[in-house]
Formats: structure tokens, C-alpha cells, sequence
């Protein structure tokens, strides 16, 4: 599956998400995150939104398996050395 479809589908769902994707083979991803709609969230149910709007991709097989992480925006912006480094490598 295409990086920019992944992003698509989140964003459907979340639509002020940030999101980076690696992957080096098109079926396992590691994806990072960002959006506010998280703020009143535990972890879980952060990721469960996510992995629910790739729900389709996941059940066909399209992603084979998923790493994610997510953060707010504060959360993200504690963290200013990784989104530089994290910005020149992916989407």
C-alpha cells in the first residue's frame, strides 16, 4: 500500500494528524502520529483510533504489521530533536 494512501485514511479520521511513515517493503510500516484530537486520551485509546482507520487495509493483508506511536502537539514539540531527524527520512 502506498505511504500517501496510509495518510489519507488517517487523515479521514483524524483530520489534523501529522503523520510519518517508514517502510521499506510496502506492508510493514512504522507510523508516528501527531494530533491534538489525542489530548483527552489514554495511549490506547490513541492507537485504537488510529488502527481503526486502517481496519480494511489491515483484515486484506495490504499492511502486514504496524508499529505506531502517537503524541499531541505539546507532546511532539517536547521532543524537537526527533522531528527534525524524523522529518528528512519520511513523507
Amino acid at each position: 500500500m502506498k505511504k500517501e494512501h496510509i495518510i489519507q485514511k488517517i487523515k479521514l479520521c483524524i483530520p489534523d494528524a501529522k503523520v510519518f511513515i517508514f517502510s521499506e517493503d510496502n506492508i510493514h510500516y512504522t507510523l508516528i502520529v501527531i494530533s491534538d484530537s489525542f489530548v483527552k486520551e489514554t495511549r490506547l485509546q490513541q492507537q485504537q483510533k488510529v488502527y481503526s482507520s486502517l481496519q480494511k487495509q489491515i483484515k486484506s493483508g495490504e499492511i502486514h504489521a504496524i508499529s505506531l506511536k502517537t503524541y499531541t502537539y505539546k507532546k511532539w514539540a517536547d521532543q524537537q530533536d526527533n522531528y527534525s531527524k524524523i522529518e528528512k527520512k519520511c513523507i
